[in-house]
Parts: structure tokens; C-alpha cells; sequence
């Protein structure tokens, strides 16, 4: 069994700084960063490095410091070793919340490049922030509807549901109180990081040890939608500077794929409305189902694998009609569509490695 190498917080797009390095702290507040998990032969013990690792740490560490001059031995070295097919995981939180480095993308990595022996990369984006009270009201009532629910007299599952909802749209309240000082992000924000984060890395696969035509890409919720985007959308998808051709699957967890199902509640039509747009008619510019019915799709697809919990809030209506579209624009290529039972829309990930729902083993076999 490989060890699985981690280095955390690689830069892909910094903004310019001058005469002074990054500290810690000012990594961990920037968005626009990339985890590495790098499978190697052998264990390396932690106090030493091999020549390889220790050159691609000295590169990173020259990321952070623009001002270092550059020598021979900050120059990563070409690796050696075969070339590892590479897949991108874009974590989800509505576009407002989530972190590259949160536990449940740690495990769901480290666990996945570990059995499928590929580089996995846990890609950061900047975040949706509100300056809206309306939006932090109705997030307000929603939590406390949701939390309320305890006292419900209703079976335990729909309790169940109903807590969960009221927790998340507690934690996104807190997320928008936090932020009000950030500025404020607004589709195609996130999906342009996603394709930078893609470009940078392939464009480095000598140094990561890589194939740039092996690409898996794979996302949890908002995260579905945004390598969905990214790929469906030919503006987004030449900013990888990438054919096609070089993304061989496709993974999507309980994503949101069709601007009409968006549409359907007030809840997630005013989340819609300050993610992507005021104007309605504007979001189908933004899913792929959209994308896809129009006449400058992808020629190409690559097999798709749609995965949903059996409790995902209305996300199955989605997957149903990205798998309608799908098989009518390509019959000849593979997608699959399979609901886990008894999970729901935010458990799907948080029991990745739990015993009873072999999520990752579906991935692999796929």
C-alpha cells in the first residue's frame, strides 16, 4: 500500500505582494489555494525528504515569497516515478461556506488516492459573501423553523431532515454575519478559480508527477455544479487551456444542475438570485443543463457517474434531468446514476469511510 504524500495550501493565483513573504495566517485567509495528495512507493520518514519532495517544497515555498530570487534549487526537479492519473475534488457549502482542508475532504482524498493510485487535488475557491439583511433574515427563520422541528409530531426521519436543514441554514448565517467585511463574490467568481486551479496544476504535471490527459473531475453540491459548469461551458473550459478530451470522468455528488429546479422554492431561488444573478433568464448560463441545449455544447463528454442521497432536498429532480439530457446529446457514452440510502444531502460525504455506504468503492469501480 502507497503513502500518501499531503502538502497543503500551494498557491495557484496570488495576488502580488512586494518586498515581504506570506505568513501562515495569510495562507490560511487565502481562497485561492490547492491540496496536494501525492501517492508514493514507500513511506519516507517525516524528519527527511527525497530529492523530489524537497525541491517541489523549496518551488512551493518560492510561491510564497515572490521577492526570493530564483536558483537551481528552487526549481522543482521533473518526477521520475510513472504519471498518475489526477483528479480535482471542488468541496461544497452553497458557494458560501466550505474550506479545502475540512476533515471530510481530507478523508474522502486521502482514502481515494490511496486505492486508485492517482494525485488527488482538494481545490479552494473564493466564497459568495452577502451584504444582504433580507437574505440574513430569511436565513434566521429558516434556522429557527428548522431547529423547531425537535418538537415536531412527525416520524423521525422528516425530524431529522428538517434539524439538519435548520443547522446549515444556521451555520451560513453565521458565515454571512462573519463576512460582511469581505467583498462580495458573484458567479462566474468560483468557476473561473476552478479552471485556474486546473490550468495550474496540469500545467506543472512533470513536477506533480501528473498526466494532463487523465483528468477525473469530482464535486459534493455546490462543488457538482462547478465542475459541471466549468466543463459544459466553453468560455470556462478554454481557460484550462485544455482539449476536451483530456477529462476521462466526471463524478458528481448531489449537485444542482438545472436552472428551472432552482427555481422552484423561494428558498433556493433567493440563494440563486445572490450567487448568480437578479435576472432569471441569466442562469442558464450557469448549469449544465442549460448549457448542454445549447448550440455550442461540448462535442465530447466523458462517463459520468451521479450520485444522490436518498434524503438530498429536491437534488434528484436535478440528476434526472442532467441524465434525460445526457442520454439524448450522447447515447453512445456512459452515465450512471445512483442513490445511497439512508444519507442525506450533507451525510453523503461525512460517511465516505463508514462501513455501511461504500461510496468511495462505487467511485473506484466506476
Amino acid at each position: 500500500m502507497s503513502h500518501i504524500w499531503i502538502v497543503r495550501d500551494v498557491p495557484y493565483k496570488i495576488p502580488q505582494v512586494h518586498h515581504q513573504s506570506y505568513s501562515l495566517a495569510q495562507r490560511e485567509s487565502l481562497r485561492q489555494c490547492v491540496n496536494l495528495y501525492i501517492p508514493l512507493v514507500k513511506q519516507i520518514p517525516t524528519a527527511k525528504h527525497t530529492p523530489y519532495q524537497q525541491s517541489l517544497l523549496d518551488f512551493i515555498q518560492r510561491l510564497w515569497s515572490p521577492n526570493k530570487i530564483a536558483s537551481p534549487s528552487t526549481e522543482p526537479t521533473t518526477h521520475s516515478g510513472p504519471k498518475l492519473p489526477v483528479l480535482f475534488y471542488i468541496h461544497g457549502g452553497a458557494w458560501m461556506s466550505g474550506h479545502r482542508s475540512q476533515k471530510t475532504v481530507h478523508e474522502i482524498l486521502k482514502s481515494t488516492s490511496r486505492q486508485m493510485n492517482c494525485v488527488c487535488v482538494s481545490v479552494g475557491y473564493r466564497l459568495c459573501r452577502m451584504r444582504s439583511r433580507f437574505i440574513e433574515l430569511l436565513l434566521l427563520g429558516m434556522s429557527i423553523i428548522g431547529l423547531a422541528s425537535i418538537f415536531r409530531k412527525s416520524d423521525l426521519i422528516h425530524r431529522i431532515m428538517w434539524l439538519t436543514m435548520g443547522l446549515f441554514c444556521f451555520v451560513l448565517l453565521m458565515v454571512a454575519l462573519y463576512s460582511r467585511s469581505w467583498p462580495v463574490n458573484m458567479h462566474p467568481t468560483s468557476a473561473l478559480d476552478v479552471a485556474d486551479a486546473i490550468s495550474w496544476v496540469t500545467s506543472h504535471h512533470l513536477q506533480l508527477g501528473c498526466d494532463p490527459t487523465r483528468i477525473i473531475l469530482m464535486g459534493h453540491s455546490a462543488g457538482a455544479h462547478l465542475i459541471s459548469t466549468v466543463y459544459s461551458n466553453s468560455f470556462l473550459w478554454k481557460r484550462t487551456q485544455l482539449p476536451e478530451t483530456s477529462v476521462v470522468a466526471l463524478v458528481a455528488i448531489s449537485g444542482l444542475y438545472s436552472s428551472k429546479w432552482m427555481q422552484r422554492d423561494l428558498m433556493t431561488q433567493t440563494l440563486g438570485r445572490f450567487v448568480f444573478d437578479i435576472e432569471l433568464e441569466r442562469w442558464k448560463d450557469a448549469f449544465v443543463v442549460d448549457l448542454l441545449q445549447k448550440p455550442n455544447r461540448p462535442l465530447y463528454w466523458p462517463k459520468t457517474l451521479l450520485l444522490s442521497a436518498e434524503f438530498d432536498y429536491g437534488m434528484r429532480l436535478h440528476a434526472r434531468d442532467l441524465c434525460y439530457v445526457f442520454r439524448s446529446l450522447y447515447p453512445q457514452k456512459t452515465i450512471e446514476w445512483m442513490t445511497v440510502s439512508n444519507v442525506t444531502h450533507l451525510s453523503i460525504v461525512a460517511f465516505w469511510n463508514y462501513q455501511h455506504h461504500r461510496i468511495c468503492e462505487y467511485v473506484c469501480r466506476f
